[in-house]
């Protein structure tokens, strides 16, 4: 972080530089023009030549001013989306499970960008634009000092407007960010199945189910695009009045009393530039809502967070139970897990629906928290989460298959596999895969494009390779066709002997390959 401090530090500085250059330019031309229109050579080809040079030297700023701005963004929003990556890596599962990931994606999407444009922007326009308020109000103090004073009315109605408009904003942004992602939550949930909505020949349906949620979004949207402009507007309303009555002042003032035109000239030019400053500044001030929002879902995702401490773990030799409650998200379940198991045992878990199956073997990962597992003698929480689940593999129903090439897939999280390769086109289990395709062969989104068995394989010869001891086995063949089960439960067979693995199923067929028991 001390890197990144002191590269925005280096950024800042020259953005500050380049804008105060670019307003001392806007300002130039303006003021030359008016100065030359009352000299007696009047406006000559020369200073038409000059006045251009300048124009194109401003236009040049700015273009450079795009350039840098964005070429560091480039790495500031990776840096920063990694950044909120890592923090919802390492979220609890079930906040993660509560909240939902798109919900959690979006926000994160939406504040890098929300960082981006307050650091690159409406900061550098908060600093930028003070200084130019600064000179501007000292050169109208030097004209006259009843229009300074005129102008110093203006600061504090807009400060304390904007500072109770943000208050409000700040409120009404967290409803809205809530309610909208909440809400393409919803969306997205109806219309992923593909399958599913293209068999609906009535589009209504799906619009009925989903006014109230696209009402909701809209509304919110709408509430807090209202509120902002109309009061903005008020505030923007009252600045043009006092702008108004200044320079009507300033007119009468030097034109038809004092007949100090030069003065008149200058006046016309600095007030504009001081109302749009004004407006600039409090504006950017009122866009640091969207930038408190982010640095506060930053700081709830840390809140969140695991604590990764205690021991490393070099190898799981042997796991041990003596649980008598299960601990979920809303309630305990009773029960009196008992048993010592080590390499080459194959444990079949049984029991009803809701007995807590699912949320035993999601302890043994750390993705639950529950007393009483033992791995290698010591209580499962003396050890660190990443040296546990570096030596344990969890598989559930929904196989992980991403976009990629099969390569990608295959090998995902696992180092230094080019000597596997060789091995892995040679497993029976990938057999029927690699008849179609090959290591480079893109995988869709999902992995629609393959069956549900292909997608397990995958899976499985994936979690066969990352030489884990532990293979937890939650209901992967419960949506597959009776070939392709048979076919991973022989694999599964197959490499037990340096592995201990846990298998949930309704398939009685693990039966054949399972030498111990749980029932919950």
């Amino acid at each position: 972080r001390e890197d990144f401090v002191l590269s925005y530090l280096c950024f800042l500085v020259i953005m500050i530089i380049l804008s105060l250059v670019s307003v001392v330019f806007s300002l130039i031309a303006p003021i030359m023009v008016q100065i030359w229109s009352k000299s007696v050579e009047g406006i000559t080809i020369y200073r038409i030549l000059l006045l251009s040079i300048i124009m194109a030297v401003f236009m040049i700023i700015n273009i450079l001013f795009i350039v840098i701005k964005e070429h560091y963004s480039r790495k500031l929003n990776r840096e920063n989306f990694f950044d909120y990556l890592k923090d919802i890596l390492t979220l609890k599962y079930d906040y993660i499970i509560s909240e939902g990931i798109m919900k959690i994606l979006d926000k994160t999407i939406m504040s890098v960008n929300n960082i981006y444009l307050f650091i690159t922007g409406d900061n550098i326009k908060l600093i930028t634009n003070s200084l130019v308020m600064l000179i501007v109000s000292s050169w109208i103090l030097y004209i006259n000092k009843y229009i300074f004073l005129a102008c110093l009315i203006v600061i504090p109605i807009n400060i304390l407007g904007f500072a109770k408009i943000n208050k409000v904003l700040l409120e009404k942004s967290r409803n809205m960010e809530s309610q909208v992602t909440t809400g393409w939550q919803k969306v997205l949930s109806v219309i992923s199945n593909t399958e599913y909505i293209k068999q609906k020949s009535n589009p209504d349906i799906i619009k009925n189910y989903l006014s109230d949620t696209v009402d909701t979004i809209y509304n919110s949207m709408s509430d807090v695009n209202m509120y902002s402009v109309s009061t903005s507007t008020l505030i923007s309303s009252i600045n043009s009045i006092f702008q108004t009555v200044i320079l009507t002042y300033g007119v009468y003032n030097f034109a038809f009393v004092g007949h100090d035109y030069f003065s008149l000239m200058i006046l016309m030019i600095l007030i504009p530039t001081f109302f749009s400053t004004l407006s600039s500044l409090v504006g950017s001030k009122l866009n640091k809502r969207n930038f408190t929002i982010a640095k506060e879902f930053k700081e709830n995702l840390k809140k969140m967070s695991e604590v990764y401490s205690g021991n490393n773990l070099e190898e799981i030799k042997n796991i041990s139970f003596n649980i008598s409650e299960l601990k979920l998200p809303t309630h305990s379940i009773n029960v009196n897990i008992v048993g010592e198991f080590s390499k080459g045992d194959i444990i079949r878990i049984k029991g009803d629906s809701g007995r807590g199956k699912s949320t035993f073997l999601k302890s043994i990962i750390g993705f639950r928290e529950n007393d009483g597992i033992f791995i290698n003698g010591k209580e499962i929480n003396s050890y660190n989460l990443l040296a546990l689940r570096n030596r344990i593999e969890y598989m559930g129903q929904d196989a992980y298959v991403f976009q990629g090439s099969l390569e990608d897939n295959l090998f995902f999280g696992i180092e230094n596999y080019k000597d596997k390769i060789d091995r892995l086109k040679q497993d029976p289990l990938l057999k029927t895969i690699f008849s179609s395709k090959d290591l480079d062969s893109n995988i869709f989104n999902l992995g629609a494009d393959l069956s549900g068995g292909e997608k397990q394989k995958i899976a499985l010869a994936r979690a066969i390779n990352s030489d884990v001891d532990i293979l937890l086995l939650d209901e992967i063949t419960s949506s597959i066709d009776k070939e392709s089960s048979v076919e991973i439960y022989n694999r599964i067979k197959e490499i037990s002997k340096d592995k201990i693995i846990f298998i949930i199923s309704h398939d009685d067929i693990v039966d054949n390959i399972c030498n111990k028991e749980i029932l919950i």
